[in-house]
């Protein structure tokens, strides 16, 4: 038996091992919970490193600050400043206008005045209220990206400008501002943050601040005045020149607050509150400033140089100062180019004195000007001039001239009508549809769209048939908007927008009919930019402001203002200088109105010879004018540079049009003074373009009776390849003057080569006196009597007839002996040929016999003879056109197997090519079966809105004498 003891040290035992192991495994755990909180430890300590490496990374220096406003060489201190390109001439300076160089307040010589105190007291309460005590940072507003400290506010300003706001950009102020106060004190941070706060109204520094408000210096403010600029300095929009009223109701609100924090007594608020606050009146009036055309010409450019460098440097840090903007301008190409449009503004108006017009001894380009009289213009007190030089090899603006006010800017909106300045645009569409400049088009009053007649003048001339380097080099309009209408807008709208015309959004093709006659607005820069990108032979050159591509995968580019911005120590801070291309259309296209437009001898006929548009150098030029003719643009350029003008009354409504040659004088001054020092080069033809020589205007192949022949170029594969039909030779009866017949003697018939004109041109045809050949056949030498035994009755006099076919009559009478049919070529067979044997059968009415007309065309002459049995020989007489040939159809879009992208492609232009010897009836259109439409003349092209799938088009082209020829072509739709 176990005794007492035994069991109490078994007891003891077992307690012990109990306690023994509960103590492993307060050890093991109390290990495993030292080992996670160590692990935890060393993670918090991994990211809160990685994330301060992350937050430090880059950190501008603290000592850029002292740098910045250091009081004798101080970057900030140095208001920024635009030069020309070549760094010798000052346009602009950023800073207000009545104030010239930016004091500097030192606290330290000031730690004694008063006004000084009040100034930062009431500045700290407005702002940052414990700024004494925080550590120069708050998390109050971080997820916000907000500033509260004035430290905060200094680091933000000067140094993190340039961040993307976020986050990340607020730990980092926040970082500095920590750091700043710690390195340099507090006292220090409010100095540098009164010199360079903004207070508005382009006013940088307490000091200046002071000065432009109450024309004082700090130290002699007043408490009142000093709570006024801590007003200003929170919100520096508000001011209390714009906003008195909000100025006043925060100046209460901090003088309230300097009292409650017993910063001034009662009776020092009272006085403030109650002191009525004189600002200072600026010493420069309006009429002291010069407002001449140059003056106002560079302030336009410069607010154009600001919006530009403030895409990459925001507006307010270019205000603070410290920046040198090096611009594109030719400051002497521009004072030139300026004198030169004021004197030719002058001689129009004709209201100013010779004494007021411009010395022109300091002015050579003006040398290059016409002279008015009131015999040769009538004035035109209200017109307003622009114009502009742009290098097209890089984009850049070398001159812009005209007023900065809105309505009178070159590159600001609103702008003006552009008029038929944008047909070249039109025709360039067609161009990538397979016309060309050598394509005939009609300049009729029927090809007008019917909607725009309404429009048109009613002594609007028309040209008739002309190639479409006719119809643009005189700026004939109807051609543009028929061929506009035909395209569609889509086509339209994406050429124009790629080219820089972005403004231009044509809803449909009678939009756009309405913007080529005075709807919508362009401005002289966005116009001369979209031609400079045919002057680099389809290469679009200039800059892109944006920090990404846009949707179509590439940055849009932009004429540069700007060549390199700097800071006042000569550090490179943004670099424009070399500029980024785009290839917007293919050369082969760019040449072809290229090639056009600088076509002299194609103007001639509006414009005579010589005329201002010739400048003694290979140039490619278009006018442009709207129907009222209240604005007349003229852009022309070389293979170097742009020049483009715009003359208009667009404030005076009452005013008559503007005469073409008033535009294109002062351009024809502009481009030849410019270009005096460039090599006189032109395009030179690139592969793919052939010239062949065509007959005019058909543009076809010539024949031997095409009167005039010329050389026109073509892309290869759109060269013609039918022989002309519009010029034909006729039989004519020389006494009557009518279309010859079988009857007509053969010493009066004279062959004759006549246009021939589609119907819907005869009316114009006739009003302009046109000689066009006669519809009337000869009858004076018709038998008068016809015996009626003895007749044919079809086919009918003069009829068209093909194949093989029936000819129908009657054959009979007393005495018959037989019948016979006979043929011969001509009005006047030298031969004839029998159809049949002769036929014993007398027939009272019906099918005399049957001719097999294969292999034949032309005139000929059918005649059937009954012989008597006394041997008497009766005959009838039919002439007849014989035409076994179908017309010539060639699609030219789309090809067979295309493949359109959808919906990148939303339209598909259909363009025919069709001849035939007799003359082409109509052509029609056809789309999975269903009929599109129907045309009557070239050019035969017309727009579907494509849709998903494959489809199917059928072409049928019918010729005057029925034949038909119909070609199908296979193509789609797909999804890209």
């Amino acid at each position: 038996m176990t005794n007492v003891p035994q069991i109490i040290r078994q007891r003891r035992k077992r307690e012990s091992s109990r306690s023994s192991r509960q103590q492993k495994r307060s050890a093991r755990f109390s290990l495993g919970c030292l080992t996670v909180f160590s692990s935890l430890l060393a993670m918090i300590a991994i990211v809160t490193t990685i994330g301060y490496t992350q937050i430090a990374r880059d950190l501008p220096s603290l000592e850029e600050i002292p740098i910045l406003l250091d009081p004798g060489e101080g970057t900030l201190l140095q208001p920024t400043i635009i030069f020309d390109r070549d760094g010798s001439v000052v346009l602009r300076t950023l800073e207000n206008p009545s104030l010239h160089g930016r004091e500097y307040l030192s606290l330290v010589e000031q730690a004694e005045n008063r006004s000084t105190q009040m100034l930062i007291a009431a500045t700290i309460t407005a702002l940052d209220p414990t700024f004494w005590r925080n550590p120069g940072f708050s998390f109050t507003g971080i997820t916000q990206d907000v500033n509260h400290t004035i430290a905060e506010r200094l680091v933000s300003d000067l140094l993190l400008w340039d961040e993307q706001p976020g986050i990340m950009r607020a730990l980092r102020v926040r970082l500095l501002s920590a750091q700043i106060v710690a390195e340099f004190g507090r006292q220090k941070v409010i100095e540098w943050y009164l010199n360079s706060a903004d207070y508005g109204k382009m006013i940088f520094g307490v000091a200046n601040a002071g000065r432009y408000y109450f024309d004082k210096s700090v130290p002699e403010i007043s408490l009142s005045e000093a709570a006024i600029l801590a007003a200003i300095v929170d919100t520096p929009g508000l001011n209390p020149i714009d906003a008195s009223d909000d100025v006043a109701a925060k100046k209460e609100a901090i003088l309230e607050a300097m009292y409650a924090t017993e910063m001034i007594s009662e009776a020092e608020m009272i006085d403030a509150l109650a002191e009525l606050t004189v600002l200072r009146i600026d010493a420069e009036t309006e009429s002291s400033i010069d407002r001449s055309l140059l003056s106002e010409s560079l302030e336009a450019f410069s607010d154009l140089v600001i919006e530009q460098v403030s895409n990459s440097i925001p507006i307010e840090r270019l205000e603070r100062g410290g920046f040198v903007i090096y611009s594109t301008l030719d400051f002497q190409l521009q004072e030139q180019i300026a004198c030169t449009t004021e004197l030719h503004i002058m001689r129009i108006r004709a209201a100013v004195q010779d004494s007021s017009i411009p010395n022109q001894s300091e002015c050579p380009a003006a040398s290059l000007l016409p002279t008015y009289t009131t015999d040769e213009l009538d004035p035109l007190p209200q017109i307003y001039a622009n114009a502009l030089i742009l290098d097209s090899t890089n984009g850049q603006i070398l001159v812009m001239v005209g007023e900065s006010d809105l309505g009178h800017n070159p590159a600001q909106y609103p702008g003006h009508p552009p008029g038929t300045l944008l047909t070249p645009f039109v025709y360039l569409t067609a161009f990538t549809r397979g016309f060309g400049p050598g394509t005939l088009v009609w300049d009729i009053p029927s090809n007008v769209p019917e909607n725009l007649l309404h429009s048109i003048d009613s002594g609007w001339t028309f040209h008739g048939p002309i190639r479409i380097r006719t119809a643009m080099a005189n700026d004939y309009l109807t051609p543009a908007l028929q061929i506009s209408h035909q395209l569609g807008a889509e086509s339209l709208r994406l050429i124009t927008s790629q080219l820089g015309l972005s403004s231009l959004e044509p809803s449909d093709a009678d939009d756009f009919a309405h913007m080529i006659l005075g709807k919508n607005e362009t401005t002289l820069l966005e116009a001369a930019f979209a031609y400079a990108t045919f002057s680099q032979s389809g290469v679009q050159k200039g800059v892109s402001w944006q920090t990404g591509p846009t949707s179509e995968g590439q940055a849009e580019l932009h004429p540069s203002t700007v060549l390199r911005v700097e800071d006042h120590q000569g550090r490179l801070v943004l670099d424009k200088s070399i500029p980024e291309t785009k290839a917007i259309i293919g050369s082969g296209l760019a040449y072809l109105l290229n090639h056009a437009l600088s076509d002299e001898s194609a103007r001639w006929s509006s414009l005579g010879h010589p005329n201002p548009l010739e400048v003694g150098r290979p140039v490619s030029v278009k006018i442009g004018q709207t129907l009222d003719g209240f604005d007349l643009w003229t852009v022309g350029y070389s293979p170097y540079l742009v020049a483009a003008t715009w003359l208009g009354v667009p404030d005076n409504p009452d005013a008559g049009p503007i005469p073409l040659e008033v535009g294109a004088n002062l351009w024809h001054a502009v481009m030849q003074y410019a270009s005096q020092d460039i090599p006189p080069d032109g395009w030179q033809a690139p592969q793919g373009v052939s010239a062949i020589e065509v007959c005019d205007p058909s543009g076809l192949l010539p024949t031997i009776y095409c009167p005039s022949i010329v050389s026109e170029i073509f892309l290869n594969g759109n060269e013609p390849t039918q022989a002309d039909n519009l010029f034909k030779p006729f039989q004519i009866n020389r006494e009557t003057q009518r279309l010859a017949t079988v009857f007509t003697p053969p010493e009066l018939i004279d062959e004759e080569i006549f246009m021939v004109i589609p119907p819907q041109a005869i009316d114009w045809a006739v009003n302009a006196g046109l000689n066009i050949p006669p519809d009337e056949y000869d009858i004076v030498y018709t038998p008068s009597q016809v015996n009626p035994d003895v007749r044919i009755t079809s086919p009918v006099m003069f009829d068209y007839v093909n194949g093989a076919f029936d000819i129908i009559g009657r054959a009979t009478g007393e005495g018959f002996e037989f019948y016979r049919l006979l043929v011969g070529a001509g009005l006047n067979p030298q031969a004839w040929v029998q159809i049949g044997s002769d036929q014993m059968t007398p027939v009272e009415a019906g099918i005399l016999g049957h001719w097999e007309t294969d292999g034949l065309s032309g005139l000929y002459s059918i005649q059937l003879q009954v012989v008597r049995n006394d041997l008497r020989i009766e005959t009838n007489t039919i002439q007849v056109t014989v035409d076994n040939h179908s017309p010539d159809v060639i699609v030219l879009s789309p090809q067979e197997g295309g493949r359109y992208p959808y919906p990148q492609t939303l339209q598909v232009t259909f363009q025919v090519q069709t001849n035939d010897d007799l003359g082409i009836a109509q052509v029609s259109f056809t789309v999975n079966d269903r009929h599109l439409t129907t045309l009557s003349q070239p050019p035969y092209a017309v727009t579907w809105n494509g849709r998903l799938g494959e489809h199917v088009l059928v072409v049928r082209a019918a010729d005057l004498a029925g034949n038909i020829q119909e070609v199908r072509v296979n193509f789609s739709f797909v999804r890209e």
